[in-house]
């Protein structure tokens, strides 16, 4: 049967791992100035019309036509304020979710606007 030493140790150990991995960890939590601006005001963001306006986006980049077109034939994309687009840090998850949800909604409205003037089911029932 273990003692009560044994059993304290057992209940202190993890705290201390933890303490010590989290203090060498600290070097990796991001500054506030690294925070996304996505997440901070979403006012903060500037809609781009040309990926041209992009500082630091280059027609070399691997995604280059991807961006391009999200910018300038969906209009989804927002750079930040200093006119950079930072393609090549780490995104959240949630940052993931925001983007990928503003480009569904306009090619959303995209969609309706375009078939605004077809014909609707009423229409064809009356036919």
């Amino acid at each position: 049967m273990p003692t009560k030493t044994l059993l304290n140790r057992l209940l202190v150990t993890p705290v201390i791992v933890g303490a010590s991995l989290g203090i060498r960890g600290m070097e990796a939590i991001a500054s506030p100035l690294d925070l996304p601006l996505e997440l901070e005001a979403e006012d903060g963001l500037e809609q781009v019309t040309s990926v041209s306006q992009l500082s630091d986006v280059e027609p070399t980049d691997w995604a280059f036509q991807a961006l391009q077109s999200l910018v300038e034939r969906y209009g989804c994309i927002a750079g930040y304020p200093d006119g950079t687009y930072r393609g090549n840090r780490a995104m959240t998850r949630y940052e993931f979710a925001a983007g990928l949800n503003a480009c569904l909604d306009r090619v959303t409205e995209l969609i309706a606007a375009s078939t605004a003037d077809l014909v609707t089911r009423e229409d064809l029932a009356l036919l």
